[in-house]
């Protein structure tokens, strides 16, 4: 109830708060700080207690929240919890930390292809920064990796594919890693089209982006109109520039860089 709110807020002052750099420099700069803003901390602070956490991860950004967490347990007589923060891993854009929100993310539960194509899209400057924090490569071999990539003696493109292979395996394993790659190339370097791609039947005239929805290749009409609007639906390698275009015939329709699905008749 609220009486047990406000003894959690009671446990932590101001100039806690203040110590946080974001929350203390939109103070200095006269930028609005919402209250609520403030209780995302303690709420997620609490859940140690609730949950009776030993160990919290999270990136350096969490640091505070984590050391929040440590307060709270201290304050209800428990044990402190180990804090355990690493670096921010870094989008798949190279701009911005990773995040779904920001559609620059690998997910844990992407299929192995979808894995190795996003690992394969990151911007060279961002290899080391998975290796380091994507994959369990020895530090010996990362350092080796990182004086040829430095020195220009390996095209980047190579390393990338054994990054690709490193991060995929450890979720699928290496036959899987294999796979990937095979299909991987198979697309890319020999510009073909996968053998085995999903199908969909028309038996009518019908508007792409109702197939791309309905064939499950983008999440919703709204998602195949932004990739025609961004040029990146071609119908048998011809792009595609009106998003209410419509197909007849059977052919290969291709989305992005990793995409494919097959109208028959």
């Amino acid at each position: 109830g609220m009486e047990d709110v406000l003894k959690i807020l009671g446990k932590f002052t101001l100039a806690q708060f203040m110590a946080h750099d974001t929350f203390r420099k939109r103070v200095e700069q006269g930028l609005s700080l919402g209250m609520h803003e403030l209780m995302y901390p303690l709420l997620q602070a609490y859940d140690s207690v609730a949950v009776k956490a030993d160990v919290e991860l999270g990136a350096t950004e969490q640091k505070f929240n984590i050391l929040a967490g440590r307060d709270m347990q201290r304050y209800f007589g428990m044990s402190q919890q180990v804090a355990i923060l690493s670096p921010i891993l870094m989008g798949t854009d190279g701009q911005n930390k990773m995040s779904k929100s920001m559609n620059n993310y690998i997910a844990v539960f992407d299929t192995p292809k979808e894995k190795y194509g996003k690992t394969m899209s990151i911007p060279d400057e961002l290899i080391i920064n998975y290796f380091k924090y994507a994959t369990m490569i020895d530090p010996e071999e990362l350092e080796q990796i990182e004086k040829q990539l430095q020195e220009g003696k390996v095209n980047p493109k190579d390393i990338k594919q054994r990054l690709a292979r490193e991060i995929v395996a450890l979720y699928h394993g290496q036959e899987a890693a294999q796979k990937a790659e095979e299909e991987f190339n198979l697309i890319f370097k020999k510009k073909e089209i996968p053998d085995e791609i999903p199908e969909y039947k028309i038996t009518e005239k019908q508007r792409i982006i109702d197939i791309l929805a309905a064939g499950g290749i983008c999440k919703s009409v709204g998602e195949a109109k932004r990739m025609i609007k961004q040029n990146a639906v071609s119908v048998d390698g011809e792009k595609v520039k009106d998003k209410f275009a419509e197909i007849d015939r059977e052919a290969v329709i291709k989305v992005g860089k990793r995409r494919f699905i097959k109208v028959v008749k």
